[in-house]
């Protein structure tokens, strides 16, 4: 019998569910004007780390790990603009960036990626965090230049993270919650 396949995980906050039925609006909008796919409601989240295939052996401590790193007080993030990715002239997607407002989301990234590393060995192509979420992906690289203003919360309060699996298919990615944070009050 061959081994279970590796699982994909990424490491992500957990974005309240108004500010995800907000999001998902303006990702609609976007993707009209952007010739994309939204990202549905419900994969809408904060990318922390790509932890990448892992075997299934790896992913329980895994989750221990990044509960652990991630342990603290609710992380509150301000929305600042809408970026097409990896430049406006040819964008693969459409991002809403957001800044760490008292830098409580940076020590808890590199926490994670600390953790992930550990039981992964480094990885050499690890990437500086960028707070962002993905609201739309362009199914090839096309202009995207004029995107409107989020006219969001002034500030999001993240009281919940998670350790998710992504599967890709075909259709858009499916992912599975495989570990929960809560982040409450010191």
């Amino acid at each position: 019998m061959a081994p279970p396949p590796p699982t994909r995980l990424f490491v992500g906050l957990e974005l309240p569910t108004p500010v995800r039925a907000d999001l998902a609006e303006l990702a609609a909008r976007v993707a009209a004007a952007a010739g994309g796919h939204a990202v549905p409601a419900r994969n809408l989240h904060l990318t922390v780390d790509f932890v990448g295939a892992l075997p299934p052996s790896k992913v329980r401590p895994l989750a221990a790990a990044v509960t652990a790193a991630l342990a603290g007080p609710p992380i509150p993030l301000r929305p600042r603009a809408l970026r097409a990715r990896p430049r406006p002239a040819a964008a693969r997607l459409v991002a809403l960036e957001f800044d760490d407002v008292h830098g409580l989301l940076a020590p808890r990234a590199v926490a994670v990626r600390a953790a992930v590393d550990a039981l992964t060995g480094p990885r050499p192509d690890a990437r500086p965090l960028w707070p962002h979420v993905t609201l739309v992906r362009l199914p090839r690289p096309a202009p995207v230049h004029a995107l409107p203003d989020p006219a969001l919360a002034p500030v999001v309060l993240v009281r919940g993270a998670l350790l998710d699996s992504r599967r890709v298919h075909g259709g858009p990615p499916e992912y599975r919650e495989v570990a929960a944070v809560d982040l409450r009050a010191a």
